[in-house]
């Protein structure tokens, strides 16, 4: 990406990030970035940091939307950095959001359970919290009465108060077992 788009391409991603920038405003900067980045740097960092945006812009609104930007990200940042790195597990998050607002908690479950390990070894503490909630409301949805369910909830709890700063991580740790 030559420096006059680089700088276009900076632009409207920072009025993307830009508080108090109408929705709309907000798509079609993200829009004009990815139709940027597409054109002059397909494959790189800036492409699917750009995926992953545009996927987060329209997660609450267009959650289906936001899950193929999702799957296009998980492609271009498998291809440049191969499929255990921390970014997959970051942008399965983004995803397992999206499949919660549309309901579908066995998939949200599943994705919980393959990228936590990723997360746990990269030391991503506000991002497992996150992710514990995510699975643990999905869990209630599904099994509200059963002790997965429940242990679920514990957890995110847990990791909650710790990502917080109330380092309860020991005592989590203590009653996780397998998990870390």
């Amino acid at each position: 990406m030559n420096q006059r788009t680089l700088g276009e391409w900076s632009v409207l991603m920072e009025r993307v990030f830009t508080r108090g920038t109408p929705a709309r405003e907000r798509r079609e900067n993200v829009e004009r970035a990815l139709v940027l980045v597409e054109a002059h740097a397909p494959g790189s960092a800036q492409h699917c940091h750009t995926l992953i945006t545009a996927g987060r812009v329209l997660s609450r609104s267009e959650p289906a939307a936001a899950l193929g930007l999702f799957d296009r990200a998980q492609q271009v940042c498998e291809a440049a950095h191969g499929r255990s790195d921390i970014r997959q597990a970051r942008i399965a998050l983004e995803g397992a959001c999206a499949l919660q607002r549309l309901g579908r908690y066995g998939e949200v479950v599943r994705v919980a359970e393959s990228i936590w390990p990723v997360l746990a070894a990269h030391g991503q503490d506000e991002r497992l919290a996150a992710l514990y909630t995510i699975e643990s409301e999905a869990l209630a949805a599904t099994e509200p009465e059963s002790p997965r369910a429940r242990a679920a909830a514990r957890l995110a709890a847990e990791w909650n108060a710790y990502a917080v700063g109330e380092g309860r991580r020991a005592a989590a740790c203590q009653r996780r077992g397998d998990r870390v």
